[in-house]
């Protein structure tokens, strides 16, 4: 699950936010999965729209592994950021959206 709001710093940074609960499995599964989400933020970050938080929450599952699954991740969270930001009322400039 992906959360994207505009974050008003004045530089237009990009900015991450992970949540892998315990449920997700033991420490060894959760840091796996911040590593991998890391590095695909890392990868797409030049694409995304400025000025915007993410926070990414992991639901279940294991990590996807190898260059296939690093490629999943990063079409993944590139086209759910997209998603976000095309909806009515999102304004990456941290202002009110119209809707339009």
């Amino acid at each position: 699950m992906v959360y994207a709001l505009p974050n008003g710093l004045p530089d237009g940074r990009v900015r991450l936010g992970l949540s892998v609960s315990r449920r997700i499995g033991t420490a060894v599964v959760r840091n796996r999965w911040k590593r991998r989400l890391r590095e695909a933020f890392r990868t797409v970050k030049a694409e995304l729209p400025q000025g915007i938080d993410m926070i990414i929450v992991v639901r279940s599952g294991e990590p996807p592994v190898g260059a296939a699954g690093h490629r999943q991740l990063t079409e993944t969270m590139a086209s759910l950021v997209a998603r976000i930001v095309k909806r009515p009322g999102f304004c990456a400039d941290g202002g009110v959206g119209t809707g339009g």
